[in-house]
């Protein structure tokens, strides 16, 4: 917890640092309309888009390893399952009495 704790303290003397040293505004030219931003908000709102849209390309993926993962948990379970029935058999074989070959009776 404490390092946790200390790890984003860290981080965010780092991000205020960031944003003290590049807190020159600098003009944005939208096409439509000119907008004056901090360098720094600048520069984090480019990174937040940029993170927001590398999160929505891996949407369909781990949708995919979802639906994945869940056919081979139920495969798992019948496999578990099917172990299980065979364990019982066998403990049940184990307990029946061997036949050796040297009966003198014949089998027809």
């Amino acid at each position: 917890m404490q390092k946790y704790f200390f790890t984003t303290v860290i981080i965010v003397l780092i991000m205020v640092a960031f944003a003290v040293l590049n807190a020159s505004v600098v003009p944005i030219n939208l096409g439509f309309e000119k907008v004056n931003l901090s360098l720094a908000l600048l520069i984090f709102l480019v990174f937040a888009i940029g993170a927001i849209v590398s999160f929505l390309f891996t949407l369909p993926r781990l949708f995919s390893l979802k639906r994945q993962l869940k056919k081979v948990n139920k495969t798992l379970k019948t496999l578990e399952n099917e172990k299980k029935i065979i364990q019982e058999h066998l403990k049940g074989v184990k307990d029946q009495p061997v036949l050796d070959g040297n009966d003198d009776e014949t089998i027809a």
